[in-house]
């Protein structure tokens, strides 16, 4: 089912337009198709009862999942298991569908996963999102959830993922470079705030996160740049903003970590 969202302030009332409950399903899945409009919106914290799929075929979306932030890139898709809470940000121009697979659908991870989609998988869903529901009335429609049910178990995962800390003051910290990310405030000055040493807070930052202080911090501005990317901001504004002195030193970084430079990723 496709909604067109363009003249809505939230894309998410897609759902409250949509005759078919997600958390009600009759079927195996459901497809449910929109189009964000002039400005990015945003879904605050919640659940559904069954697994959701959250793909990407133009802009960007940000979720915060559990204990982490990840972005989702056109292409890809954010996998959410049934009962898990999170919320959304989708930039302005998105097209984003979203599959809800019913939870006793097995062999589909059981922790939230940023997916590389195919294109066929892609095109699966884009039809279903325009055939009717429920989609084993028909035994085409029927055959094409089957076969994109099995493409779902067996796609590649990919990596942009930034964890967020449960301990008070590595909190303060995220909300910080989330916030502020021009104020390139250093582990030791950190350290002082906190009352404690350079050395334990780095311990502390690698048992909440897997990741030195430099890496998370690195992980945190390339996700703020990839957001600021989906919602067309050019290089060179972005670079200032999150403090880099030129957007050479940017490109470097988001290249090593996405695998392309900001240019390549937006075409």
């Amino acid at each position: 089912m496709t909604i067109n969202s363009s003249n809505q302030t939230n894309p998410w009332h897609a759902y409250g337009m949509s005759p078919i409950n997600p958390d009600q399903l009759t079927g195996a899945l459901f497809v449910l198709q929109t189009q964000i409009g002039k400005t990015a919106a945003e879904l605050p914290l919640h659940q559904h009862q069954n697994g959701q799929l959250i793909l990407v075929h133009q802009g960007l979306v940000t979720c915060k999942v559990e204990n982490g932030y990840w972005l989702v890139p056109p292409n890809s898709a954010m996998w959410i298991p049934a009962e898990h809470i999170h919320s959304n940000h989708s930039s302005a121009n998105a097209k984003v569908s979203y599959v809800f697979i019913d939870r006793c659908i097995g062999q589909l991870p059981a922790t939230a996963q940023l997916l590389a989609i195919p294109a066929w998988i892609q095109a699966l869903i884009q039809q279903l999102a325009h055939e009717p529901y429920p989609y084993e009335n028909n035994a085409l429609t029927c055959a094409m959830q089957e076969v994109l049910i099995m493409g779902l178990q067996q796609v590649k995962t990919l990596d942009l993922y930034a964890p967020l800390p449960t301990e008070p003051r590595l909190q303060q910290m995220a909300q910080s470079i989330l916030q502020h990310p021009q104020q390139r405030i250093r582990l030791s000055t950190w350290a002082q705030r906190f009352a404690c040493s350079e050395r334990t807070l780095a311990r502390h930052i690698q048992k909440q996160t897997g990741m030195s202080f430099r890496r998370w911090r690195q992980q945190l501005l390339i996700l703020l740049a990839l957001q600021k990317l989906g919602e067309g901001h050019a290089v060179k504004r972005i670079a200032s903003d999150l403090g880099y002195e030129s957007p050479s030193a940017l490109i470097a970084l988001f290249k090593q970590i996405v695998g392309v430079t900001p240019g390549q990723f937006q075409l």
